[in-house]
């Protein structure tokens, strides 16, 4: 076998990122109501939901064995990068 079919097969340990501000949680998303005959409550998107899958991860240890990630300013490039799969789909739809 090659070297890169080799490589290839050969287990890697997986790598997971996690990327967490508080300033993220500094949003009202507000209350949802479907209509007159639905109660309004808060909105399912909402800070708290976020902070408690934070604690919740911190709690079981798994925090622990992920890597950090500080969050940084974006730019288009950035954007591009990430979202370059939907981008790509996107395109074969309009053609």
């Amino acid at each position: 076998m090659n070297g890169i079919i080799q490589s290839f097969f050969v287990a890697k340990k997986p790598k997971c990122g996690f990327v967490f501000e508080e300033v993220y949680m500094w949003h009202d998303s507000g209350t949802i109501s479907f209509d007159k005959w639905v109660q309004p409550g808060e909105h399912w998107e909402n800070p708290d939901t976020k902070r408690r899958f934070h604690g919740l991860l911190n709690a079981s240890g798994l925090l622990d064995k992920l890597i950090i990630i500080k969050a940084r300013q974006g730019n288009i490039y950035i954007h591009i990068y990430v979202h370059i799969l939907k981008i790509i789909l996107l395109y074969d739809l309009i053609l």
